[in-house]
């Protein structure tokens, strides 16, 4: 089964929905269009969802395309998130653990 999609050089886009398992805990959910993460850490990115490769990527294999999914999906949250409930920078994102 594909999972995504090359759209330019280094642009792609999700095809199926990807479910990642992550140490991470949460306060609470949290949502976007393409992405959520649950309490536990259960990181659901959506079809549709579209991110780049840096430009100074070595491989165009399926698991560094993966890795990269994952880590823009995790910033994008984080900038959402902080966004939202964190407009001065200054309070607590709600992360309860961040466990290795």
């Amino acid at each position: 089964m594909q999972v995504f999609y090359k759209e330019q050089q280094h642009h792609f886009r999700l095809l199926n929905d990807v479910d990642v398992a992550t140490s991470i805990s949460l306060a609470h959910e949290f949502k976007t269009p393409y992405l959520a993460m649950s309490e536990a850490g259960h990181l659901k990115i959506k079809a549709g969802y579209r991110w780049s490769l840096p430009w100074y990527v070595y491989s165009h294999s399926p698991e560094w395309i993966k890795a990269v999914l994952v880590h823009d999906a995790l910033y994008e949250l984080i900038r959402n998130y902080s966004a939202i409930n964190c407009p001065n920078n200054n309070q607590n994102m709600g992360l309860v653990n961040l466990s290795s």
